[in-house]
């Protein structure tokens, strides 16, 4: 997507919610792929942990569609809208999403012995109430 009047930069190369500044250089450690994005992120993550939870939950994975260039864009196959951001989240049963993590490549997830997935499950997972009466479901 590229933005009117500018020519072929696309909309990511304008829009920042971080000192671009303070990036990390791709290919170097630390480097974060949504660096640009991640306070805007991390306040909605904040405020969507406030919304009071329901007691039946699920564990899932979807597509955002986006067609544009991307390094961490995601194919999924047999699913309408196959091509774009994959973003793991735990919502309840009204579809209310009360927190998200987004996949940004292999690299992205730390891999215990149960695999990359059970990790993204376990960590969406914290936040559930401990020694309640919440049925999670994945």
């Amino acid at each position: 997507m590229s933005c009117p009047g500018t020519g072929s930069k696309p909309f990511e190369d304008f829009f920042h919610a971080n000192d671009i500044h303070l990036a990390v250089p791709k290919g170097q450690d630390g480097y974060d792929s949504l660096f640009k994005l991640q306070p805007m992120i991390d306040g909605l993550r904040v405020n969507l942990k406030k919304i009071p939870a329901e007691k039946r939950q699920r564990i899932d994975e979807q597509i955002v569609p986006y067609k544009g260039r991307l390094s961490f864009k995601q194919y999924i196959k047999d699913i309408p809208s196959s091509l774009g951001i994959k973003i793991f989240s735990r919502a309840g049963a009204s579809g209310i999403i009360y927190d998200f993590e987004v996949y940004t490549g292999k690299g992205s997830v730390p891999v215990n012995e149960l695999g990359r997935r059970a990790e993204v499950v376990l960590r969406l997972a914290e936040m559930i109430p401990r020694n309640e009466n919440f049925k999670l479901f994945f």
